[in-house]
């Protein structure tokens, strides 16, 4: 590798790093494609059919058509579109949302003559993201089909920029923002493995900052993640050739390559260095499998404390069966040293009253909360929400029986019946968007801002599929395709439970009404 730098960045060794294909957005070396029975455009297409949904828990809304009109491209200084970044299979663009503003990241993706792997790798990012709801990792709102072989992404857009942007501007990080940076890391990756899910691209670019202000980050692209198999091993090269585990090169691994990628970056964020640097490919392949120079050796390493040294050690582990667990990550005395801040009694006490309110709302209330929960990625219900989330998660999610250990003195109902009516699939645990529900304010929609009315308005759209509220009405063939495959409930009991004698189905001034009186106000 040469000796680039990163213009206004001395002494951190990366122009090289930046542009050589080692750190092509996606890489894929050597890669078979999977067996199918079916031929994958049609499974693909078939997922996106019109009025369906992916996903078994969560709300992404698909459509049959393309994303004009209900967006526009933002446009800089040239009058050009602009572009947040470009991969082998498509670019991605910031977008504005016509009804309330709002900013997304649009990410289309062209499969006319790719091969059925990349159509295959497709489907399975689609469904990967229709399936996690974590707060480190970037949401998907809606795919469009946006022309007969191309569509197009609408997702969360953090404008922070990414991880090797501002570790480009920094040098390096300190220890106290490496750990802060690497424990929503560190969690974030427990979320997916208990998922399992294995990324198999975790770099620097794939960690983008929610804000400039902030540390906040999330991950991004899940083009090459998958699903491990029954028998715990993959054998496909891909991924980003600085970032990838000894045993991703020898072609059998699982999700442990996740945590020495996790490793590679925390070195980079402590040193401003990737832990190997071959001068040609297959000097850095060779040095990635063989372990050559051994990091501890490296100049770079001085100045580090003992703990942040032992760190590195155990996640550049070239032993799999020593290295350290995604757990043992989170329980090292380094990443500990990280107090988080703990919830005040007042806090558990207000989210213990939510919990009881929220649970007595009709399920079609709950239903449009969780959906402008999705939405929500600022402010103060935003924020704490947030809080009393990393308090009780575990393995990302919040179990009924950590509320029932942390919070039973503060909650008059019981807890299990509680769970009953707020987690309807019943999986005894509740996601972050549905703790972001509970927080969910009308005074965070007041009239006089004018955004409660555009987020009725595409609320009701998502669910009735259409892009005017005029002239439309939600009924229960609507709510039976919106439920998908989780129909728990009788479409016409839900509509029943909230409005009475409505044989024609719901208005939008009705389903306004319903949201903008009790549903919205859990505590003022």
């Amino acid at each position: 590798m040469g000796n680039g730098v990163v213009k206004g960045s001395p002494g951190l060794i990366v122009t090289d790093y930046q542009s050589s294909f080692r750190n092509c957005a996606v890489e894929i070396i050597g890669e078979t494609p999977r067996e199918s029975k079916n031929n994958p455009i049609d499974d693909l297409l078939s997922l996106l059919a019109p009025k369906s949904f992916i996903s078994k828990r969560h709300y992404v809304s698909v459509y049959p058509k393309t994303f004009m009109g209900f967006y526009e491209p933002v446009t800089n200084n040239a009058k050009n579109t602009v572009v947040l970044g470009r991969g082998m299979h498509g670019s991605v663009f910031k977008l504005k949302r016509n009804f309330d503003s709002r900013f997304v990241a649009l990410k289309t993706v062209g499969f006319k003559h790719k091969s059925l792997k990349v159509v295959q790798d497709l489907k399975n990012e689609l469904q990967i993201l229709a399936s996690i709801d974590h707060p480190s990792i970037i949401k998907l709102f809606e795919v469009f089909l946006s022309g007969e072989f191309e569509i197009a992404m609408t997702l969360e857009l953090a404008d922070g920029g990414d991880l090797y942007e501002r570790l480009a501007q920094a040098h390096s990080f300190s220890e106290k923002d490496t750990i802060e940076i690497s424990s929503q890391m560190f969690r974030c990756v427990k979320y997916l493995h208990s998922k399992q899910i294995v990324h198999r691209d975790l770099k620097l670019e794939n960690w983008v900052f929610s804000n400039r202000e902030t540390l906040e980050i999330k991950l991004i692209d899940f083009g090459l993640s998958c699903i491990v198999p029954e028998n715990n091993e993959l054998h496909d090269v891909v991924g980003t050739a600085y970032y990838m585990a000894p045993e991703v090169l020898l072609r059998k691994y699982s999700q442990s390559c996740d945590i020495w990628s996790l490793g590679v970056v925390t070195f980079m964020m402590l040193t401003g260095r990737p832990p190997f640097c071959g001068e040609v490919d297959d000097d850095l392949y060779d040095d990635i499998i063989n372990g050559a120079p051994p990091i501890t050796e490296v100049k770079w390493w001085r100045g580090l404390s003992p703990h942040a040294a032992a760190m590195l050690s155990k996640l550049l582990e070239i032993d799999v069966t020593v290295r350290c667990s995604i757990d043992d990550c989170l329980d090292d005395p380094w990443i500990c040293s990280l107090v988080p801040h703990q919830p005040s009694k007042e806090e558990i006490h207000q989210f213990c009253e939510r919990l009881e309110q929220f649970s007595e709302l009709p399920f079609l209330k709950q239903l449009a909360l969780r959906l402008i929960g999705n939405e929500l990625d600022s402010g103060d219900a935003f924020r704490a929400a947030k809080k009393m989330f990393s308090f009780l998660e575990q393995d990302g999610v919040v179990h009924v029986n950590k509320v029932y250990s942390q919070l039973s003195d503060n909650i008059t109902a019981s807890i299990p019946a509680l769970f009953k009516q707020l987690d309807y699939l019943n999986n005894d645990y509740l996601e972050w968007s549905e703790i972001v529900a509970l927080y969910v304010n009308k005074s965070d929609y007041s009239e006089e801002d004018g955004v409660l009315k555009p987020i009725c308005k595409n609320i009701f759209g998502r669910m009735t599929f259409t892009e005017s509220e005029q002239n439309a009405r939600l009924k229960p063939s609507h709510i039976h395709m919106f439920l998908g495959h989780n129909q728990v409930c009788d479409p016409q009991t839900v509509l029943n439970e909230v409005m009475p004698d409505l044989s024609e189905g719901m208005t939008y001034q009705h389903f306004s009404d319903m949201l903008t009186t009790r549903s919205l106000i859990l505590i003022n």
